[in-house]
């Protein structure tokens, strides 16, 4: 689906404010229907969320896109995905960064993106299986984090995974209140302890279950 991909990038995603190369090329190097069941591979570049699971979807190109370009990665970036889902954006951001972990609770999706992820041979990606509102198992310091769904509080998931995360961290999220209403993309900065919030553009993913409410957590 090579053709597919290239109509994505030049037709979808250049005209629309995704202009840095390098997000670009590795969007090319990462077919999308390796990460979405078979029956539905040949809507994988539609722009629209797909199923995955029963609470994980693959992004929508365009909000992704938009989403990496506002991150800029760059290849000092050690880069976390909350809600990593199949591993897509995980493989995306092998060919940006030094380092990459997918952090999600669903088994099944952690053993279909560690495939996918050796597959095309992302040596420098891991998959941690485990609760997606902690941070078990991934180590510290993460410059770069990028939530594979929805929040209903971007500042609360900024502050949640703080103890893992760079003084200089940039965190990339969609923010909905609820399914029924609007979202918009919002880019968390830390300086210092301090988080400095930029929203960028209106986005209206799905939700993820699991941060959809206050969760309970503890350090």
């Amino acid at each position: 689906m090579s053709v597919q991909r290239s109509s994505m990038i030049d037709g979808q995603l250049r005209p629309n404010k995704v202009t840095n190369e390098a997000v670009l090329a590795s969007l090319a190097g990462v077919p999308r229907e390796n990460f979405v069941a078979p029956n539905m591979a040949g809507v994988a570049y539609v722009d629209e969320d797909l199923p995955i699971s029963a609470t994980r979807s693959l992004m929508e190109p365009m909000v992704f896109s938009r989403l990496l370009e506002a991150a800029a990665p760059n290849a000092g970036d050690t880069a976390l995905v909350i809600a990593s889902g199949s591993g897509y954006a995980a493989c995306v951001l092998a060919g940006l960064c030094a380092a990459v972990i997918g952090l999600e609770n669903d088994g099944l999706l952690v053993d279909h993106a560690r495939a996918q992820a050796d597959a095309l041979d992302c040596g420098n990606v891991d998959f941690v299986a485990g609760d997606v509102t902690r941070f078990d198992g991934v180590s510290g310091p993460i410059s770069l984090a990028l939530v594979g769904g929805a929040v209903s509080d971007a500042q609360l998931v900024a502050e949640m995974f703080s103890p893992i995360l760079s003084e200089d961290a940039r965190l990339l999220v969609v923010e909905r209140s609820k399914a029924s209403t609007p979202g918009s993309a919002v880019r968390m900065t830390r300086n210092g302890g301090a988080w400095q919030r930029e929203e960028l553009f209106d986005a209206s993913i799905p939700l993820l279950p699991e941060f959809t409410a206050a969760p309970k957590f503890t350090f």
